[in-house]
């Protein structure tokens, strides 16, 4: 029992300095002050106070974690979306580079051949006339610029 009513007494004394004003004076050189104990001329300075409410800072650190988990996979999903664009791009220049080799192969065959052909079905050759193969050369070559610029 004793010791509740010293806890309760103490309790007192604390909250008691915890209420004490607070004061503000200047010194002769103009410094400003401030004091929990009077000086001189000290003004008092009017603090309001009131406790803190808890239900608010909970929900507005709640915010602040979803908002920053959200941030979070905004930017890892940026950052997979990044990765799947860079390996298309790199798969797209794989390709393009693959299209090219065969655009300019198929190019100089047709540019160093003598007669060129359709393969028919059975195996048969339909040999093309010279328009054909000026047309077909020209045909390559366009393939090739469009794979190789």
């Amino acid at each position: 029992m004793l010791n509740k009513i010293t806890i309760a007494v103490i309790g007192l004394l604390l909250s008691a300095g915890a209420m004490a004003g607070v004061y503000r004076w200047v010194d002769a050189q103009g410094n400003v002050h401030y004091t929990d104990k009077p000086q001189g001329q000290a003004e008092k300075v009017q603090i309001e106070s009131r406790p803190t409410d808890q239900a608010r800072i909970a929900t507005q650190r709640e915010a602040s974690l979803k908002q920053a988990s959200e941030h979070e996979e905004s930017r890892q999903k940026q950052l997979q979306d990044e990765k799947e664009q860079q390996a298309k791009d790199q798969d797209e220049a794989k390709e393009k580079a693959a299209n090219c080799s065969r655009a300019t192969e198929r190019l100089e065959r047709y540019e160093t051949a003598h007669r060129l052909y359709k393969p028919l079905e059975g195996g048969e050759r339909q040999y093309l006339s010279d328009d054909e193969i000026d047309q077909a050369r020209a045909d390559a070559k366009t393939e090739r610029d469009r794979w190789c610029n």
